[in-house]
């Protein structure tokens, strides 16, 4: 019973992971047939503005045809009847989307019989062609008749007027008249190019005025008949000839749309409008419909499909597996538990034996510690790097007259002597490289201000590995172990008597040029005080063109080429101001004649400088 729990519980899961998976699947088909409609309206809105901007332009570019007629009509006193016969066959034969090119010259009632008989002087052939209806003639008097003089095609548009001669409505008369009046290019009603009934073209009227604006100083109108089907195909391309552009345009100027193209066969079933476009073109209301098909089921809703079964196909088996894989587990951590346990007692008793180890470390520790506290010899600990103190003893408060907690986070550099460190530093690098027992002989600042001898062994404490980890040192009073060493205080004394109360700058510094003591005097020279020129060295306030002086002089005194060294050398104060001084360098060695520091006097002789260049 129990073991039959776990397996109807994985079998529960595998059924809801099933169930999951169709949902899952079903969701992402879903998702993806909209991602498709989205991008299918995204694209079906550029095609219309694609398709709509293309028509516009290309139909304002056909109206733009009736500009190369102009120039040669306006100069009809110049060219002949024939010529520009000639001149419209060209153009027809160069825009194939031009049916007919027809000149409608105005002539007032008043001028016809004179203007009939002018032009069968050039041309015994020439008729006027004129409609008539009901009995009367289209010539009636006092009536402006606008007569075709030249035309491509003879036969078209013989006489137009601005109403029709039979009383009947004219549209395309009414765009003459229109185009006359508004002095503009304006398109008529689509027209039967053809014998059948289809609409296949359209007019374009656009007239030619002298210099007024009064109908009597029109000398005529340009009449340009356009095939809408080969206007068609120059504007939109290869692919609307070849049905791939589904749309219709119709002429909505009047009460009932006129059909003007349609990508659909006669009698083909239309699909529905999906986007429709309104333009104006030269008069005229015409409306674009595009009529794509919807958007289907996309290639990668059924890769999703596909996607979610093979998912949950593999989620399915990923879950038997794991059950099998449980079994196997199950049968395994038996044997581990077992394994487990006798490891749990063996490290139990390594357990016991390491805290007891740990016992035996702390009261041994603490015994250190006893002795350390109550020896009568101070003993430190601090780091390698830089001498910081992480414990000290009692004794600080006989020897230093510091408490130990004082004491702890500062280094000892800071409480040495300023004319031991030196050879302090030197001790501490020399004690890193090779870690052992020194013994080394100092001075302390008291914390009632003096210094105290003191006689102090370190030992370097280093890791596995050998690297430094620790400084420990026992340091012991040394101020009354000889008579020499009040002589050499009262020397010191002396030193710094001299040393601080000379009237020029005075410094101290070691064979690096970091420097190691100044008086007051210098401090004014260059605007600094001790605490900033304690972390400065003699370089970074020397003028860059006398970096090499100082390095100069100081390779002569080591060299013992000399025991003095005078030289004039630029400083900059903290303000960045040039003072120029002369300087006199001696080198200090010790017992064994190696170079200790050098002494430094410094006067200023900016003064004389500037009266030198005055002069």
């Amino acid at each position: 019973m129990t073991s039959a729990r776990p397996r109807l519980r994985s079998h529960a899961q595998q059924w809801l992971t099933l169930l999951l998976g169709l949902v899952v699947t079903m969701a992402l088909v879903a998702l993806s047939h909209h991602w498709n409609q989205q991008r299918w309206q995204a694209r079906l809105a550029q095609v219309a503005a694609e398709r709509s901007y293309l028509l516009q332009n290309g139909m304002q570019r056909a109206l733009d045809l009736t500009l190369h007629a102009n120039a040669l009509v306006a100069a009809s006193d110049k060219v002949t009847r024939r010529e520009r016969y000639t001149f419209f066959r060209m153009m027809l034969s160069t825009y194939p989307e031009v049916h007919n090119i027809l000149w409608l010259k105005r002539v007032a009632a008043a001028q016809r019989e004179a203007f009939v008989r002018e032009q069968r002087a050039e041309d015994p052939d020439f008729r006027v062609w004129e409609r008539a209806a009901q009995g009367r003639r289209a010539t009636t008097p006092g009536i402006t008749t606008y007569v075709t003089t030249e035309t491509g095609l003879p036969g078209t548009l013989e006489t137009m007027r601005g109403f029709s001669p039979g009383g009947e409505y004219d549209e395309n008369a009414e765009a003459l008249t229109r185009a006359v009046a508004e002095r503009r290019t304006v398109l008529g009603p689509p027209v039967s190019l053809v014998s059948d009934t289809r609409i296949t073209g359209v007019v374009a009227f656009m007239p030619i005025p002298r210099n007024s604006l009064s109908e009597d100083d029109v000398l005529g109108v340009i009449a340009l008949v356009f095939d809408l089907q080969r206007t068609f195909l120059t504007i939109f391309g290869p692919d609307m000839a070849q049905g791939q552009t589904p749309l219709r345009i119709e002429d909505v100027s009047g009460e009932t749309p006129i059909l003007l193209y349609s990508s659909h066969a006669d009698g083909a079933a239309l699909p529905p409008v999906a986007h429709q476009e309104t333009l104006e073109l030269g008069g005229r209301q015409w409306r674009i419909s595009f009529m794509p098909q919807p958007a289907g089921i996309p290639a990668s809703g059924f890769a999703a499909l596909l996607c979610g079964l093979l998912l949950t196909t593999l989620a399915v088996a990923r879950l038997r597996h794991l059950q099998q894989r449980a079994d196997l587990v199950a049968a395994e951590v038996a044997v581990r538990t077992r394994e487990l346990a006798e490891s749990n007692a063996a490290l139990n008793h390594s357990l016991s034996e390491k805290q007891q180890a740990l016992e035996e470390l702390a009261v041994s520790e603490a015994r250190y510690r006893l002795l350390a506290d109550h020896a009568s010899d101070l003993i430190t600990q601090a780091t390698p790097e830089n001498a910081v103190f992480e414990y000290v003893s009692p004794a600080s408060r006989r020897l230093l007259g510091h408490e130990p907690e004082a004491l702890i986070g500062r280094s000892a550099y800071e409480l040495f002597h300023p004319g031991d460190v030196y050879r302090i530093r030197l001790a501490h690098e020399e004690a890193l490289r090779a870690p052992g027992v020194y013994a080394l002989n100092h001075r302390m600042r008291h914390a009632a201000g003096h210094y105290v001898w003191l006689e102090t062994t370190h030992r370097i404490i280093a890791d596995e590995r050998g690297r430094p980890t620790a400084i420990v040192s026992v340091i012991r009073d040394a101020s009354d172990h000889s008579a020499p060493r009040q002589a050499l205080r009262e020397r010191e004394a002396l030193f710094r008597g001299v040393f601080e109360e000379a009237p020029g700058g005075m410094v101290l510094f070691d064979t690096r040029r970091r420097l190691l003591r100044v008086n007051q005097a210098f401090c004014e020279l260059v605007g600094y005080s001790r605490d900033e020129l304690r972390h400065l060295s003699l370089d970074d306030i020397t003028h860059p063109g006398d970096w090499q002086t100082t390095p100069g002089c100081m390779q002569k005194l080591i060299g013992a080429d000399a025991k003095h060294c005078s030289y004039e050398q630029r400083y900059l104060n903290k303000r960045g101001e040039t003072r120029w001084t002369r300087v006199q360098l001696s080198l200090v060695r010790d017992n064994q004649g190696e170079p200790l520091y050098f002494i430094a006097q410094k006067q200023d002789i900016s003064g004389e400088r500037e009266q030198s260049a005055q002069v």
